[in-house]
């Protein structure tokens, strides 16, 4: 019996747990966005501004669709930051950012900026998010505007 647990702790917990605790490595980086078949969630964090910075959208937009979009600011510990002036853009003229109308926007009591974009034609392009350069934070994720 003590061999067979021996056995489990050395096959299955032992490398769970060091999966686990590479994961949670520096936060002096960028991570992959973890992308569903619509929506992505990217974020990046920067020990020295204290602040993790992620941008939630949609990965395809049809043509002529609108579509909802939000970046969120926290602090290390995951507690909101609010009052921070998020500002967002688009990286080709094939679409447009509706709200914030001004592209940019303070984050709410939650650490949110929501916003809206519109799809005009087809185009493979990006939606980026920025802190204030006190924070040093941008995230940048590509974003397809497609038909039908």
């Amino acid at each position: 019996m003590r061999k067979a647990l021996v056995g489990f702790l050395g096959s299955f917990v032992v490398p769970a747990l060091m999966v686990a605790a590479f994961s949670c490595g520096s936060t002096d980086e960028t991570h992959p966005p973890a992308e569903t078949a619509d929506e992505f969630v990217s974020e990046t964090c920067q020990d020295a501004a204290g602040a993790c910075l992620s941008l939630n959208s949609q990965h395809r937009v049809l043509v002529g669709d609108q579509s909802s979009f939000n970046a969120r600011l926290v602090n290390i510990q995951g507690k909101p930051k609010s009052g921070v002036q998020l500002c967002f853009r688009l990286g080709s003229s094939a679409g447009r950012i509706l709200d914030p109308p001004s592209f940019c926007n303070l984050t709410d009591a939650n650490g949110f900026v929501p916003g809206t974009l519109i799809a005009d034609r087809r185009d493979d392009t990006f939606l980026s998010v920025d802190a204030p350069k006190a924070f040093n934070l941008h995230v940048e994720r590509s974003i397809s505007f497609v038909t039908p």
